[in-house]
């Protein structure tokens, strides 16, 4: 049967009870690049999702928080895997039926899709599914991106976000759209789990070339952005649809996790710790050198234009 059943890149805690953060990578940990990631959150125990398969779309289910039993048919044999730890992850090739039944109140669901949303690549009857039970992979079409301006992007400063629903019947649901409902490629998925992170203070760092999108799939957090002149920005995520947006170049701290918090992180750039600034006082310096240089080359241009 063509799925996959894979460890995520993990980091835990001493004491595993305490949590972790697991991390993918597009094109490298999975076989494609992520268009859409979505989520299914709130969601009471028993029940049942899903019924239906793809013609084209890969997919990497993982539960963060909680467990969900996934039910696979290709149309001959049927087979059961249960996510019920945040590293594990299951990839599904195009033309798998699936039904998910939550196991427990309140586990998360979460998909990081190939494609966006199309109704019509949905296969939703079972007869016309074992049609397409041989669908292969060489449809799949690959977007591309046009990057943002380092200082523009950097000048828009952070913001909140408010994802869209999927649908009106998928209630305590939503997707994000790479390109489309964040302004980059989804190249890396992150998230940060359980009790340990209660009482600290993550991040303390910028990043001199990734964007990020961080919301809570599960419990509460907070996230502060500190500029070069040490104004400070507060953001609470409490809600799943809400975001808040961090361009390149923003030094971030993220603290006050309730014990279930799961804070997911998306962004633009494959982890390297060459690009990552964990002095604030490094991190000054630097960006009043880059729009110094910037203004400069402005003004040239200005002056050759006049």
């Amino acid at each position: 049967m063509n799925y996959d059943l894979i460890s995520l890149n993990t980091v835990m805690n001493p004491d595993p009870k305490l949590g972790g953060l697991s991390f993918v990578e597009s094109q490298r940990d999975i076989p494609f690049s992520i268009q859409r990631v979505y989520c299914i959150y709130k969601t009471e125990e028993n029940q049942h999702r899903g019924f239906h398969a793809h013609k084209k779309n890969w997919q990497l289910l993982f539960c963060p928080y909680g467990a969900v039993e996934i039910i696979l048919s290709d149309g001959v044999d049927s087979e059961t895997v249960t996510l019920d730890e945040p590293s594990k992850g299951l990839v599904l090739h195009p033309g798998l039926w699936r039904e998910m039944i939550w196991k427990h109140d309140d586990s998360v669901l979460c998909v990081a899709a190939s494609e966006y949303y199309d109704p019509d690549e949905y296969i939703r009857d079972y007869d016309e599914f074992l049609k397409y039970k041989n669908v292969t992979t060489d449809e799949i079409k690959w977007g591309g991106v046009n990057r943002l301006d380092y200082l523009d992007n950097y000048l828009q400063g952070s913001r909140m976000l408010c994802f869209p629903g999927i649908n009106e019947k998928a209630q305590k649901s939503f997707e994000v759209k790479g390109v489309r409902d964040v302004p980059f490629e989804i190249r890396r998925i992150f998230y940060i789990f359980g009790k340990g992170n209660v009482g600290l203070v993550r991040g303390k760092h910028a990043n001199r070339n990734s964007e990020f999108v961080l919301f809570n799939v599960s419990g509460k957090s907070k996230v502060k952005t500190i500029d070069e002149n040490r104004k400070e920005v507060i953001y609470e995520l409490n809600q799943p649809r809400e975001a808040v947006y961090l361009p390149r170049m923003t030094w971030k701290e993220m603290y006050d996790f309730t014990e279930d918090s799961v804070l997911m992180v998306l962004t633009n750039e494959y982890y390297d710790p060459e690009e990552y600034i964990r002095s604030f006082n490094d991190y000054v310096k630097e960006i009043k050198s880059v729009m110094e240089n910037e203004n400069g080359y402005r003004n040239c241009c200005i002056e050759e234009n006049v």
